[in-house]
């Protein structure tokens, strides 16, 4: 029995489906339905009812999820107590934010505070894909995200808390659009994006704001963010984004601001294992307003 099939068998116990769970642990579906076989084989009995239709617990299955969730738990607690006595950073607090964003609105502000109001924590702030952040957040690979709120699925025991408001715009190439004043002036220009896991929530958006000026936007996806970004230069279309994405401080785009006020949320899991992740996020929220 090893920890890896420990969690893989938590996080099938809670999504029940061997699909979702390998999509939350980044890994293949086979390899997570032959890492529970092989824990089932070591206990000696069932942890689930299998069928064509459905997947569930059995009463062994739900006595040992209580008992890995208990004792991990507990595992994290007594690791805690270890660092602090040998004045370790006893918690490292993972801080997740989209691949789009500039550093300069929140980093030194967040690195600054911690490191001077919990000198004890170790601080992590990585980026991903918007599609990326919440699968993160519940494989526990992270521990707080940083997003628009336009991309939170409705999950048991997540918390999402509305912080500073950033502006929506349009992205443009200013050698290929030397004179913009308004969004009329990309009625004939595709709107291009770059994730395909949110590609209806975010075209919806587009639609919704073209739809106030009297457009009907021509929406492309380019796969991936240096393609649309690339495209966006040479003048092959426009990308909607937010005043704290990067991109708009580069010299060779232009931006024009909307009457589009998109909230920053900090989301979490009310089941951290973080005993002090409330008091993070509060703090959090009151260090970004």
């Amino acid at each position: 029995m090893t920890i890896t099939q420990i969690n893989h068998f938590i996080a099938v116990a809670e999504t029940l489906s061997f699909t979702q769970a390998a999509n939350m642990l980044y890994v293949s579906q086979p390899a997570i339905s032959k890492s529970v076989s092989k824990l089932e084989e070591y206990l000696g009995f069932k942890l689930f009812e299998r069928s064509e239709t459905s997947l569930s617990l059995t009463p062994s299955g739900n006595s040992m999820y209580e008992f890995f969730t208990k004792t991990t738990r507990e595992f994290n607690s007594l690791t805690d107590d270890i660092r602090a006595a040998a004045k370790l950073p006893a918690q490292t607090l993972r801080i997740g934010c989209p691949e789009t964003w500039s550093p300069a609105n929140f980093y030194n502000k967040i690195e600054s505070y911690f490191s001077e109001r919990h000198p004890e924590i170790k601080l992590n702030i990585e980026c991903y894909k918007l599609s990326d952040l919440i699968a993160r957040l519940h494989a526990d690979k992270l521990d707080i995200v940083l997003t628009h709120d336009f991309f939170i699925p409705a999950l048991p025991n997540i918390s999402a808390k509305d912080s500073v408001s950033t502006t929506f715009g349009i992205l443009y190439s200013k050698e290929h659009f030397p004179s913009v004043s308004s969004i009329r002036a990309f009625a004939k220009t595709p709107f291009l994006l770059f994730d395909n896991d949110i590609e209806k929530r975010f075209s919806d958006v587009i639609r919704r704001i073209c739809s106030k000026h009297g457009l009907s936007p021509k929406i492309i996806n380019c796969g991936q963010l240096p393609s649309a970004l690339f495209n966006t230069a040479c003048g092959k279309g426009v990308m909607l984004f937010s005043s704290w994405d990067s991109a708009v401080s580069n010299p060779s785009f232009g931006f024009l601001p909307l009457d589009e006020i998109m909230p920053i949320k900090i989301i979490h899991f009310t089941d951290n294992s973080i005993p002090k992740i409330s008091r993070y996020v509060e703090e959090l929220r009151s260090l970004l307003m």
